[in-house]
């Protein structure tokens, strides 16, 4: 149930997700189509993607299939980039598809929800993007979309252990409704320095640090993706939504032709869901390269080992899971990111501040230039000067935010250098000097024991 060629501006139609390649690969695949109300009797595990609305009879067919033990991983959106969002580095929008999705009866009823008005922003996990703007601040920090790093993901549980990155972008968040049986495992979680905020802010073109400023940290990690365990009620307790007629017995099941109603589920659920559908979307995890009419994948991030151990498990097969190899070719350097944004926070402050006086200042400006419409109205001497100071504190404002964002790129350009320096010659200069003093060491040794 997801989809493998939606065509999007500037999109390709076919050949569809990287994602969807790999499962075909591993899986055999049958694609439930928009208008299925039952789940095939063989079906392992259903993966449900960013789903269209689904009438009851389609939500019906889910929930009797969970009831009945089936396996299930979820993603729902509150924002669906991919399909129908503002791609803030191609400057296109990519309608064709709903811009979010929810199963929100059944997981209601179920015990959980996902949010589907809020989305996720995190100060410490955000991405870099390039805004495509061009100039000194064409790229920044965007806390909408999220590069969650390993200490944020679970190492103790077979689908996420050993992953290094997750990237997701206007992702919701996981919790348990209150009264919830459930138990919830997270399994990608955001930072402290996050907050929920209104799903209408990732629409358009957002402006990153304006989005920055809105967020204040509830210093508390939501959760991005969960397991979730524990005995289901289903979404349908008097039966099917159809109007047939119905035997009832005492043991909460109903009779429907041949098929049995169940009200509860037959026994512990163990449930894979996950609040974003982006992170399925080629751009965010994976870069394809091009190979003799071959397409292979370059991996930035775990997206598609996460997924394919969460079906490997769910599909009760987990005998391959540590065997796969999960390397990505991107690793960020955690306290070089955290240097880079303090840095990046210290001068848009000042930048704000700037801003702040240079509209205060051309307003008081305005105001008083605008005194010469009435020709009648004569300038005092102290007037001109007042209208000259304010001219000067103009451009000596904008010639100050200018030396903001230079400084900035000097401040970033330097810790690059300096890096550099560590990498290509400290480092090697200091495995040099330890190799020789190991060898004068043992020189020295093998003399002592020839003298002995």
């Amino acid at each position: 149930m997801i989809p493998t060629d939606y065509a999007g501006p500037g999109r390709p139609a076919q050949p569809g997700w990287m994602i969807y390649e790999q499962l075909d690969q591993l899986f055999d695949i049958d694609n439930l189509g928009a208008d299925f109300t039952a789940i095939p009797e063989e079906t392992e595990a259903l993966l449900i993607v960013h789903p269209p609305a689904l009438d009851d009879r389609q939500l019906y067919a889910i929930d009797q299939f969970v009831m009945a033990g089936g396996h299930v991983a979820l993603f729902t959106d509150p924002y669906a980039e991919s399909t129908s969002g503002f791609d803030p580095m191609m400057g296109l929008g990519m309608g064709g598809a709903p811009e979010s999705s929810s199963l929100a009866k059944l997981t209601t009823a179920w015990g959980f929800k996902i949010t589907d008005d809020q989305v996720v922003g995190d100060v410490d996990l955000a991405q870099r993007v390039n805004m495509g703007s061009g100039g000194p601040r064409a790229v920044r920090d965007y806390p909408l979309w999220l590069a969650v790093r390993a200490e944020m993901i679970a190492g103790d549980d077979p689908v996420s252990a050993n992953l290094e990155q997750i990237n997701l972008a206007s992702s919701g968040a996981i919790s348990l409704i209150e009264g919830s049986g459930l138990t919830l495992e997270p399994l990608v979680s955001s930072s402290p320095v996050s907050a929920l905020l209104p799903g209408s802010v990732a629409r358009g073109m957002p402006d990153p640090d304006q989005v920055m400023r809105m967020i204040t940290p509830d210093d508390q990690s939501h959760v991005l993706i969960a397991r979730l365990s524990g005995v289901l009620n289903s979404a349908f307790p008097d039966g099917p939504p159809a109007n047939d007629e119905e035997d009832h017995d005492d043991e909460g099941t109903q009779e429907s032709g041949a098929q049995t109603h169940l009200a509860r589920s037959q026994g512990k659920i163990s449930l894979i869901v996950g609040a974003d559908s982006d992170f399925f979307d080629d751009r965010f995890w994976v870069q394809i390269q091009e190979f003799f009419g071959e397409r292979i994948p370059v991996p930035i991030a775990d997206n598609a080992n996460l997924l394919i151990n969460a079906m490997e498990q769910l599909s009760g097969s987990e005998a391959l899971i540590g065997l796969r190899s999960r390397g990505v070719t991107q690793r960020p350097f955690s306290r070089v990111e955290a240097i880079r944004r303090q840095a990046e926070a210290r001068y848009r402050e000042k930048e704000e501040n700037l801003q702040t006086e240079l509209a205060q200042t051309e307003a008081r400006l305005a105001d008083l230039q605008s005194a010469t419409m009435d020709g009648e109205v004569r300038f005092s001497t102290e007037q001109d000067a007042e209208i000259q100071r304010f001219r000067q504190r103009t451009l000596e404002i904008r010639q100050d935010l200018r030396e903001v964002q230079r400084n900035l790129i000097e401040d970033i350009t330097m810790l690059g250098r300096t890096l550099a320096l560590i990498n290509i010659i400290l480092v090697p200069a200091l495995l040099i000097l330890l190799a020789l003093g190991l060898g004068f060491w043992r020189r020295r040794l093998r003399a002592r024991k020839g003298i002995s």
